[in-house]
């Protein structure tokens, strides 16, 4: 049988006993955390497991190893109260009372747990009084595990495997966070492998540096690290846990904190099985797409030191999934620009802040939420849809200061509402390399709503749309709204092959031998088609360029269609937004794969990319393309390398075009390549910036993106005037699309009219 469930749960006395303080604001954070405690606790009840493994950071320990409780009988009191004098003081009032617990010990699934781990980590056995004795339980253990006995029927707890974690947990947590993610993943593989129902708790509680009058001390870090920790469990998000808490981990005195990497770890094994069992197998999908995450209590210090409570219960699998950082609606997913939804109940949904309304004479909308806004400007409406390259005088009054422009998208009265998303599970597969040396292939993640490319379930499919990611690298999101969009163009029924690739970077966690970019600039920057990180290979030395990567997809597909395997393929498209729409562009530059290629046609769509690849020195002055001053030339000498331009530092994959850069230009004049502007994409600020009274999504403001324009929308006028006045041809070279009412929004952009003709219907 597989782990049933998993759960975090607290050992602090005011989450077990919120009357211990007197205090309103600690008691009622208090009495938040017993609740989610107690709800926890009966949902790992309720889960029926034959065995619980518990890690510990109160138990038997040794210096470095685990230690795996061997003795059959358990037995042990803890003392409720004391945490009272270490936050107030000695002269606290004295409120001390016994809770005691037994239980027994699943001997023999305790020593397989032993004979597995002991092979790659380090655990020892712990007996004691030759094993005739109860092995005495601590406060980390009775605590914690009382939740649980209680809200069983008979109020007893199933056999138990002890994890005491060891003593170095507070100081070298961080050193020794990926060996027990990995001892987790070997646990969790052990526990697939079971005859037994198994869950998995963790007795922890979070930064003991809340206060400053304790033994412990303050630290700023206390706040952000239990903000990180509770973001894990809402969402399994690895990059919170094992990033963004593990930087500050060794900071904050957090106890039990080791025991959530080897629950993750668990849990991403059981979903790998999971799936190898459904017949997927290769495929790594996200933690959620299997596991269901709830945060019974976020994270509340009542005094000095922080608790939450989480369970993980396994979804089931018809049941749809919401990427991650998205809001789940009862009919379908918010894409993550919405921030905490507004659901409207007919599959559509509003931006937070907004209300879901109907606007005269336009129909379904989102309006401020606060009345006072409501009488904001609006949006500046769509004149003539379509493809609308700009004369160059145009251009110029946009750069002239204080021309009218769009309002940023946020700061009207309205904005449009999204269509939600219900793209199933989530699935991720991984693409073969071809660059890779033989026996130690290169793996690149891909989502894919029709299985890996060349599966049978996509032989209907008559375009295959590749939707790229931004910066987030939230390709689950790009997923799920380019699947939407697909059944909105009419293309449901399985006429629409949807692959969205993800490059991963350290933070996401890539398994082995999947590539990674480090993110560093210019030599990790996958938008900018640089190599990935040697590190990610077996050899430590092999790499591959961003721009190979979505070559080795296009040439993927294009063996499934030449193989039969996609015998209806007629179209495929590369999508990318913002930072997806930089590396879309570039890659259309310097793409080995045939403007036209047989067997079917490839279109570019770069939509609201931060900065463009330009083809000499030159930048809009005055409405004339021109070199920059001398003074902007010394400010900024590297304006016109890459990526902003060619003349310089060229990655690998780009240096070594057949026949140099002129060819590649050749080439890229003759695809069919839109750039997509959001009419609204108009915010020149960041939150950062004084007085900045909107939000740009980051957009890049280097003095090299500068020379470009001062907006998204600007800088895509100009480049697509550059484009025609370098190539000088007619018809014109390439199209530009801008889209009504949307500004930097991935899933607006897709869905608008004009973004589903740009990507489904040519």
């Amino acid at each position: 049988m597989p782990l049933v469930a998993a759960a975090v749960l607290p050992h602090g006395d005011f989450a077990f006993d919120p009357s211990l303080l007197s205090n309103p604001t600690s008691r009622a954070a208090a009495d938040g955390l017993h609740r989610g405690s107690l709800l926890a606790g009966r949902l790992l009840a309720d889960a029926a497991p034959d065995a619980i493994v518990l890690t510990t950071p109160h138990g038997l320990q040794t210096s470095w190893d685990v230690g795996i409780y061997q003795n059959a009988a358990l037995q042990g009191v803890a003392t409720v109260g004391r945490d009272l004098q270490e936050s107030f003081g000695p002269a606290s009032p004295r409120k001390l009372y016994p809770v005691s617990l037994d239980g027994q010990t699943d001997a023999g699934l305790a020593q397989q747990i032993m004979d597995v781990l002991s092979a790659r980590h380090n655990v020892t056995l712990q007996r004691g009084w030759n094993g005739v004795l109860p092995m005495p339980l601590h406060w980390g253990e009775v605590l914690a595990l009382s939740y649980v006995a209680n809200a069983s029927a008979a109020h007893c707890l199933p056999p138990l495997v002890t994890l005491g974690l060891p003593l170095s947990r507070y100081n070298l947590s961080s050193a020794v966070a990926t060996g027990f993610l990995q001892l987790g993943r070997d646990l969790g593989r052990l526990l697939e492998a079971s005859s037994k129902r198994v869950a998995l708790l963790v007795s922890t509680d979070l930064a003991h540096t809340h206060w400053r009058n304790t033994s412990f001390g303050f630290s700023p870090h206390a706040a952000p690290f239990d903000a990180a920790l509770g973001t894990w469990a809402a969402r399994l998000d690895a990059g919170a846990l094992l990033r963004d808490s593990a930087a500050l981990v060794d900071q904050v005195y957090s106890c039990g904190w080791l025991g959530l990497p080897m629950l993750h770890g668990a849990l991403e094994a059981a979903a790998e099985a999971e799936e190898r069992k459904a017949g997927q197998g290769g495929k790594w999908s996200p933690l959620n797409a299997s596991w269901a995450a709830t945060l019974t209590a976020a994270p509340a210090h009542p005094t000095y030191y922080g608790m939450m409570a989480a369970v993980f219960q396994r979804r089931r699998r018809d049941a749809f999934v919401c990427p991650a950082n998205t809001h789940r609606c009862a009919d379908g997913c918010a894409p993550v620009e919405a921030g905490a939804a507004v659901c409207c109940g007919d599959g559509t949904a509003c931006a937070s802040g907004y209300r879901c309304a109907d606007r005269p004479s336009f129909g379904p909308a989102c309006v401020r939420a606060r009345g006072d806004r409501e009488a904001a400007p609006e949006f500046i409406p769509e004149a003539a849809p379509g493809p609308r390259p700009e004369p160059v005088p145009v251009l110029a009054a946009a750069e002239a200061p204080g021309a009218a422009v769009p309002l940023p998208m946020g700061t009207a009265g309205w904005e449009l509402r999204y269509h939600l998303c219900r793209a199933g599970a989530l699935p991720l597969h991984r693409l073969a390399l071809p660059a890779a040396p033989p026996g130690q292939p290169l793996l690149f993640p891909y989502y894919s709503n029709l299985g890996p490319v060349g599966h049978h379930a996509a032989a209907s499919a008559e375009v295959a749309l590749i939707v790229q990611h931004g910066s987030g690298r939230n390709a689950d999101d790009y997923f799920c709204s380019g699947v939407q969009a697909a059944a909105m163009a009419g293309l449901g029924g399985g006429r629409a092959l949807v692959l969205a690739p993800r490059f991963m970077e350290p933070a996401d966690g890539p398994p082995p031998s999947v590539v990674w970019w480090n993110g560093t600039f210019p030599e990790g920057c996958w938008r900018c088609g640089a190599e990935s990180d040697p590190r990610a290979s077996r050899d430590g030395r092999s790499t591959v360029s961003s721009f190979a990567v979505l070559d080795a997809l296009l040439d993927a597909l294009g063996a499934a269609k030449t193989s039969g395997a996609l015998p209806s393929l007629r179209r495929v498209v590369l999508a990318g937004h913002s930072s997806g729409g930089q590396i879309v562009q570039r890659h259309a530059i310097f793409s080995r794969v045939p403007p036209r290629p047989q067997p079917f046609a490839v279109r570019h769509v770069a939509a609201n990319p931060s900065s463009y690849a330009y083809f000499g020195p030159e930048r809009w002055r005055g409405g004339r393309l021109a070199l920059p001053d001398a003074a902007a030339r010394v400010r900024c000498p590297d304006y016109d390398s890459w990526h902003w331009g060619l003349a310089s530092r060229l990655p690998p994959f780009a240096a070594s075009t057949p026949g140099g850069t002129n060819a590649a230009l050749t080439l890229f004049a003759a695809r069919d390549v839109v750039y997509l502007q959001g009419r609204n994409d108009t915010c020149d600020c960041n939150p950062t910036t004084a007085g900045c009274g909107c939000l740009s999504h980051g957009l890049e403001t280097t003095c090299a993106d500068e020379l470009m324009g001062r907006f998204r929308l600007m800088r895509g006028r100009l480049y697509y005037a550059q484009l025609q006045a370098h190539f000088n041809a007619s018809p014109a070279v390439h199209s530009m699309v801008e889209v009504p009412n949307v500004g930097h929004d991935h899933t607006l952009m897709w869905q608008s009219t004009q973004g589903l003709d740009a990507i489904f219907r040519w």
